[in-house]
């Protein structure tokens, strides 16, 4: 089996045009199943559909950092599959000890995880 490698970012997804696409952007104001520590009370979660054409590997989650000079608290991050199932749920976190790459700071996950044909969603 051919396997593509990527990380998962929230708001882009650094997969090749024939791997994935990303449809458009979800806003769940009370959050989502499996989401919920929220800052400050904030259960609010954002994010896109994606569809991936051939097998996918994850091994990271990401979250822009504007200036790159740090975040300036956490965020938690989930894939979901097309029936609601969480996949991933991993934390970046505060401030600049997440490696910084193209202006995105990643935490690994766990165990990395393929993604099998399929549409899904990513959203933090």
């Amino acid at each position: 089996m051919k396997v593509q490698r990527h990380g998962v970012l929230f708001l882009l997804m650094l997969c090749s045009p024939l791997a994935a696409q990303a449809q458009g952007v979800f806003w769940f104001p009370n959050g989502v199943q499996g989401l919920g520590r929220g800052i400050g009370g904030n259960t609010q979660t954002n994010g896109y559909s994606f569809s991936v054409n051939e097998p996918t590997l994850i091994t990271a989650v990401g979250w822009f950092d504007r200036d790159s000079d740090g975040l300036t608290h956490e965020h938690e991050l989930g894939i979901w599959n097309s029936d609601g199932q969480l996949l991933v749920d991993e934390t970046v976190p505060a401030g600049m000890s997440a490696p910084l790459n193209d202006g995105f700071r990643y935490q690994s996950i766990p165990a990395p995880l393929i993604l099998p044909p399929g549409v899904y969603i990513v959203g933090g």
